[in-house]
């Protein structure tokens, strides 16, 4: 299993298909490296993020963890994609 750890686009730059090719490249070089699961953390509340990544083919899977910022504790999701789990368009 690969994990994505981090992916960001420029809030201005949103829906130009830079995060898909990203994220496309991304699957390229974890299939490269014959991991046929990927997962990733998003935030809970970060639901452009959640949408993205659904029509991306991943799921949540249940897991949850908190993470500290300054203080603060985040909750992440972690979402897993499988071969079979394509994206929409």
């Amino acid at each position: 299993m690969g994990e994505v750890f981090a992916l960001y686009v420029r809030p201005d730059l949103t829906g130009q298909g830079i995060g898909r090719a990203l994220l496309d490249e991304a699957h390229r070089c974890l299939e490269d490296l014959h991991f046929r699961v990927s997962t990733l953390w998003v935030l809970r509340g970060n639901e452009g993020a959640r949408r993205f990544y659904e029509r991306m083919g991943y799921r949540a899977d249940g897991g949850v963890q908190g993470d500290d910022y300054d203080g603060v504790t985040l909750t992440e999701l972690r979402y897993r994609r499988t071969p079979h789990q394509r994206r929409t368009q």
